[in-house]
């Protein structure tokens, strides 16, 4: 992150985001290429309960697919991530572009964070889940997930 505090400008304001800095580094002697999407959840710290955890759509850059649910349309982002072996990948990612929904919510994600979210200290962390690899040693639905890292919106 490159900065652990973020503000939401004004009451009723659409706006708040911070930008995101995610390394990837792959240990293993073969490249690896995944496609999935990768998606953020924010938990506040001082509360358990459902409406007070948010998870965003899919946070990385790439095309999307439409797909029709009993609940209506649901866009998905399937981002290929492609890391030579021994080597890294870097991404920056602003969160006030992605959109948000509460986690106890069927819904896709259709809001900005800001109308969401109340100041207080959160937890952030990045989850991606492969749908599709070229590695057989990867298999689909397996999950990477990111350091958990704290941050206060004001």
């Amino acid at each position: 992150m490159t900065n652990s505090e973020w503000q939401i400008s004004s009451p009723g304001s659409n706006s708040i985001g911070g930008l995101i800095k995610l390394h990837v580094e792959n240990s293993s002697d073969k490249d690896i290429q995944l496609r999935g999407p990768g998606i953020f959840l924010l938990s506040n710290e001082s509360s358990q309960k459902e409406r007070d955890q948010f998870q965003s759509g899919s946070a990385l850059p790439g095309p999307t697919t439409m797909e029709l649910t009993s609940s209506g349309e649901h866009t998905t982002k399937h981002s290929w991530i492609r890391c030579a072996k021994y080597g890294t990948l870097d991404l920056e990612i602003d969160l006030g572009t992605v959109k948000w929904k509460r986690q106890n919510q069927s819904v896709s994600p259709t809001q900005d964070l800001a109308q969401l979210v109340t100041p207080g200290r959160y937890d952030l962390l990045f989850l991606f889940t492969v749908g599709e690899s070229m590695n057989v040693e990867v298999p689909k639905s397996t999950t990477f997930e990111s350091n958990k890292v704290n941050l206060t919106i004001k």
